[in-house]
């Protein structure tokens, strides 16, 4: 509530603050954005979320998921990119189903191509085009990255390097393709814990 009349400050998509009595348009809402200057209509754009495949590549020894989630927000701030990101990864703690926010807004890749229109369309098991451009905004083609993730979000089984803390040849884990725009994108192939492979990286 603001001002003499005790007003109610509402705003779509923001916050509000109350500035000397009057209101006032604060922070936009996170996917949210204020690009024509006019507080009366809030925050009126949706920020695209961006995701892109990481240009180092690891064992899986991740330090777990939230490991993975670490090396993905290294990399994306060592860009320059902001933001919050998670890796796209399940074990027996967390799924992208269950970590992910579920909305309504786009997914692009670095280079301003679409991946999916929204988290429906990221899970249906087909991209709009691969996950194939790294936080430098580089294109690595094909290559695998580790994943134990089904197309629509959720953990296939325990394929999984002893829940990201293993780098045993003798553990495999679950890959998916970063050239794919089919399911094969993240539910690809098994490999062996001591080799190298990427991560998907997605924006909050």
């Amino acid at each position: 509530h603001c001002g003499g009349c005790d007003n109610l400050c509402e705003y779509p998509n923001a916050a509000a603050v109350c500035e000397l009595g009057v209101c006032a348009l604060g922070m936009c809402d996170s996917g949210w954005a204020d690009l024509d200057d006019d507080p009366g209509n809030g925050c009126e754009v949706e920020v695209p979320r961006r995701a892109f495949v990481t240009s180092v590549t690891y064992n899986g020894n991740l330090g777990g998921v939230a490991g993975a989630d670490a090396k993905c927000q290294t990399l994306a701030l060592s860009a320059g990119l902001g933001g919050t990101w998670r890796a796209w990864l399940s074990d027996d703690s967390a799924t992208p189903a269950t970590r992910f926010m579920q909305t309504m807004t786009e997914v692009q890749r670095l280079d301003g191509n679409p991946v999916a229109s929204d988290w429906t369309d990221l899970t249906d098991g087909n991209l709009l085009n691969a996950i194939s451009v790294t936080e430098k905004g580089t294109s690595v083609g094909s290559s695998i990255v580790w994943t134990n993730t089904l197309g629509d979000g959720t953990m296939p089984g325990t394929e999984y390097c002893a829940n990201w803390t293993s780098s045993s040849g003798l553990e495999q884990g679950l890959s998916g393709n970063s050239a794919a725009v089919d399911e094969t994108w993240t539910n690809a192939s098994l490999g062996p814990c001591n080799s190298k492979r990427r991560l998907y990286c997605f924006e909050l």
